[in-house]
């Protein structure tokens, strides 16, 4: 298991960091953005259905908070859920 944690970035360009993440586990996107440390989308991501596991072992983060339009190529990751499901909120 990494250490890495997309809730625990650096506080400059953790998009990039996201992005390089993804790459270096093989899976490709145009770019990747975060508003507000809640949300983070990718683009340009097309994986097949079961891309979402891909990505969720890529990140080190459950499936549950990926929401994914597979025809767009896009990706977007639920950090408030995160952080919720990490500090025991049931949703």
């Amino acid at each position: 298991m990494s250490d890495w944690d997309i809730l625990n970035l650096g506080e400059v360009w953790p998009h990039v960091e996201i992005q390089q993440r993804l790459h270096n586990r093989d899976i490709d996107c145009y770019f990747v953005d975060m508003f507000d440390d809640g949300i983070a989308w990718i683009v340009g991501c097309w994986l097949g259905r079961d891309g979402d596991t891909d990505i969720a072992n890529a990140l080190n983060i459950p499936k549950e908070v990926l929401y994914i339009d597979w025809e767009h190529g896009v990706v977007f990751i639920n950090l408030y859920q995160l952080k919720a499901i990490r500090n025991g909120v049931e949703l």
